[in-house]
């Protein structure tokens, strides 16, 4: 649900919360991605403590609480709106993102451990393909209210969540869960974690795939432009509005395809090499936005950034786990571009729609920083 945010922006600035910047409407969606991926260092422990379902099962009900809370907010009320999509939901995911992950790691150790993650990345794909055009054809339907639309949705993600809490299952059993201690000061002050969350200089960990993490700060302030933006960015432009409504659903349907793809191929030739690849092609293709002038030039481009871009994900996961079992939590790599990327991303675009700062913003970390990780591995 959360990779359908672009469809909220477009609307939001449109119609919904329309006395509000686009910088303004993008914290709701980057509040939500940060908790998605930050709040895994406090989650992370409980975890192992034996506490999975408990969080599942209250991350769920919070989720459900949230999502049927933003139905019944008011046009043009900016805080009603944050504090249940940005917050709530934003809350609830976090608490079930890293438990879940952790029961991945565990049913596939080893080399298969990136496609298993590929695969199990691709419900957010899904995710990605059905809610937008759920949303877009309730939201902009004659004659239905957006808090219809919204309980429709909640409606639906609240089956698929009683569906995970019926059939998720840790492997390891009860008397195996380590009681850990979570020590935050000394995480802070623990390197490799540091460089992680920076993403500045590869050489002082380890020549090992675990290095791919280095960048990954810099590889979420590009991707998550397209999740944010592109929907907004066809309607500006002129294009159908119906032919707008599809686009994400393409980007999702085509990052399928990549991450699977393209984790095998991390699999079997190793998680840098594809990484720095797919990283690389992103940002070549986000390029690609300044030039579009047709429904199909937005076509291919929209196509081919969503294949790279699922790609990316393959360290969404498993680089963490590579680094060390106990870095299972430290996902907070990814919660300062999360956080601060969209709402960028919006201020560059200003009132006047000015589209090329964000696209180049977004394009030139990509390239940049594995360039750097190529020439220095």
């Amino acid at each position: 649900h959360v990779y359908a945010f672009g469809v909220y922006e477009a609307f939001y600035k449109v119609n919904y919360l329309s006395n509000e910047s686009s910088s303004n409407i993008a914290w709701i969606g980057s509040v939500q991605l940060a908790l998605l991926a930050g709040l895994g260092l406090f989650v992370g422990p409980l975890s192992d403590r034996g506490y999975f379902y408990h969080l599942v099962l209250v991350s769920s009900a919070l989720y459900i609480f949230s999502n049927f809370m933003l139905s019944i907010t008011e046009p043009q009320h900016y805080y009603q709106v944050f504090l249940p999509q940005g917050l709530g939901m934003g809350l609830a995911m976090g608490i079930m993102y890293t438990p879940c992950l952790a029961v991945v790691s565990d049913h596939f150790p080893g080399r298969s451990r990136a496609l298993a993650f590929g695969i199990a990345c691709t419900g957010t794909a899904f995710g990605g393909i059905i809610h937008p055009i759920l949303l877009n054809n309730l939201i902009n339907r004659n004659g239905q209210t957006f808090r219809r639309a919204v309980e429709i949705s909640a409606g639906f993600s609240a089956g698929l969540l009683l569906l995970a809490n019926v059939f998720q299952r840790e492997k390891r059993p009860l008397e195996e869960h380590t009681k850990t201690h979570l020590h935050i000061v000394l995480i802070l002050r623990e390197p490799k974690y540091l460089i992680l969350c920076v993403g500045y200089v590869d050489s002082f960990i380890a020549r090992s795939q675990s290095s791919q993490s280095g960048s990954s700060i810099f590889v979420y302030y590009g991707s998550v432009f397209p999740v944010i933006y592109l929907q907004l960015f066809s309607v500006t432009k002129g294009f159908p509005m119906r032919f707008s409504f599809y686009l994400l659903p393409m980007f999702h349907t085509a990052s399928v395809v990549g991450r699977i793809l393209l984790n095998f191929s991390a699999d079997r030739f190793g998680s840098l090499k594809v990484l720095i690849i797919t990283t690389i092609g992103t940002g070549a293709v986000t390029f690609g936005f300044l030039g579009i002038g047709s429904p199909a030039g937005m076509t291919v481009v929209t196509l081919l950034i969503g294949f790279f871009a699922g790609g990316c994900d393959l360290f969404l996961g498993d680089s963490i786990f590579l680094l060390s079992r106990k870095f299972v939590e430290l996902q907070p790599d990814l919660a300062l571009p999360s956080l601060s990327g969209p709402p960028i991303d919006g201020a560059l675009l200003t009132e006047r729609l000015i589209w090329d700062r964000p696209i180049i913003f977004s394009s030139v970390r990509l390239p940049a920083i594995n360039t750097k990780r190529a020439v220095s591995d």
